[in-house]
């Protein structure tokens, strides 16, 4: 047998052996979400446990975590203690005179005695002090770009992201769904440059939105900073890949799912679209509804929610979240997809939920639960083991 052959099998044995290893490192980091603890925390009559919405905040020790909840019923601001389980009132937000935040929807902690409130139905948002009184204030409608006007959102599924003085937020068209121009034309990422009161609408919709799944009613990028911290991450919720903006290059490209589910949101005609496109979003079969970023484990976890039958979306109307089943994506730092679990309907809110120290928790609430009390805040865990 001549040299050139014994090196080429000698090479396509150190090729077999790659692959297996390869094959063996991949399986060997597969996660699994496991049922962790339930947190129970008892409320007052402040508390709202289906209409209030919170976010999350860490304080500066171990075991420092805090939920600010806003019920929208009485503009109460709570603060929640995991560790003690308890919770205390912070400020009431005032919605006329001098103090007027506007129709706020949630509210998140911005510094120690600082919060940001965000009124997205009446185009505006608000930092606050302790006292719940407006320092600073801008209103969405005045100096947008490209006659743009959009419902700037953050809150449980996305929380917005702070990034020296400059805060960035999903943006969401609100008006021309139906129309393709709309889609070719406007922006999806809010940044204001706190210092100067100064705000832009930036990040074109992909390609791919702009050509083949424009008209889906959930077109907003929900946002997370990157575990490196050095770039925003953007989920569309008809997109499988990512979209990653670099905060010091002002750069954007396309991130691919290595290993991912095959879950891809397949176009409708445009006449479906135009004449049914509240159906058209509920009975979709995937949507990717959120990307969440765990600092605790060093992965991310992608929501995606599964479409509901058009019969079932007729009699749930603007409760159909409540009824769809939802599946959690772990992505490492490389975005491979290395884990996942489904969560059946009929148990949670699948779109109010939060990373903590112990896991991904998701509160438990559902109104066809009977078991539920309205004088306890409960979510499970769940443990990426």
């Amino acid at each position: 047998m001549d040299v050139y052959k014994i090196s080429q099998q000698f090479l396509v044995g150190l090729l077999a052996i790659a692959f297996l290893f390869s094959c063996n490192n991949t399986k060997n980091d597969q996660k699994t979400l496991r049922l962790g603890e339930e947190l129970i925390i008892p409320v007052s009559n402040q508390f709202d446990v289906d209409q209030g919405r919170f976010t999350y905040y860490h304080g500066d020790k171990k075991g420092e975590e805090y939920l600010i909840y806003y019920n929208k019923n009485n503009n109460v601001v709570s603060e929640v203690s995991l560790s003690q389980q308890s919770e205390h009132k912070l400020f009431s937000l005032a919605t006329s005179g001098e103090y007027n935040v506007g129709d706020a929807m949630i509210v998140q902690k911005l510094t120690t005695d600082s919060f940001l409130v965000n009124s997205p139905l009446t185009y505006n948002m608000s930092w606050v002090d302790r006292n719940g009184h407006p320092v600073k204030h801008i209103a969405f409608l005045e100096g947008s770009s490209n006659n743009q006007t959009s419902t700037i959102w953050f809150g449980e599924r996305s929380p917005f992201v702070k990034v020296n003085n400059r805060i960035y937020v999903g943006a969401a068209p609100d008006k021309d769904l139906s129309s393709i121009s709309f889609y070719k034309n406007s922006n999806t990422l809010f940044e204001w440059a706190v210092e100067t009161d100064s705000f832009r609408y930036f990040m074109p919709f992909p390609k791919r939105v702009q050509e083949d799944l424009w008209g889906i009613n959930c077109s907003m990028p929900t946002i997370c900073l990157s575990l490196d911290q050095k770039k925003l991450l953007l989920n569309y919720p008809m997109m499988k890949s990512l979209i990653s903006y670099d905060l010091k290059t002002k750069t954007s490209r396309e991130i691919s799912i290595l290993n991912g589910a095959n879950y891809e949101v397949e176009p409708r005609g445009s006449k479906y679209r135009q004449n049914n496109i509240y159906v058209y979003d509920m009975t979709t079969p995937y949507l990717y509804t959120s990307l969440i970023r765990d600092p605790y484990r060093k992965v991310y976890y992608r929501i995606v929610e599964h479409g509901l039958d058009a019969e079932l979306v007729k009699e749930t109307r603007y409760k159909y979240w409540l009824y769809k089943d939802i599946s959690v994506l772990v992505y490492n730092e490389s975005f491979e997809q290395i884990g996942s679990r489904r969560l059946a309907s009929g148990r949670y809110a699948c779109r109010k939920f939060f990373v903590g120290e112990k896991g991904l928790y998701v509160q438990l609430f559902h109104p066809d639960n009977q078991n539920l009390s309205e004088d306890e805040l409960k979510f499970q865990c769940f443990e990426l083991k």
